[in-house]
């Protein structure tokens, strides 16, 4: 993965598939949930796509994946 101050560091990596949700949640309690199938992908050497705008002194605390409930 391509790190610089830009993107920051990885902390942790999940494995997902396009059926897949995942939910982040962050220190002041904002909780995000959206749809992998909402989220572009990219080449190897890009930088990422940003999913949660984060605001001032505030971090991710956790990323968990959830499967369709079709599955």
């Amino acid at each position: 993965m391509k790190v610089s101050e830009k993107t920051g560091d990885v902390v942790s990596t999940i494995s997902v598939d396009d059926k897949d949700n995942i939910i982040i949640t962050t220190g002041k309690g904002m909780v995000i949930r959206t749809s992998l199938e909402n989220i572009r992908v990219m080449g190897r050497a890009a930088q990422g796509v940003r999913i949660v705008k984060l605001h001032p002194d505030d971090y991710v605390t956790d990323m968990i994946k959830v499967q369709d409930s079709d599955d």
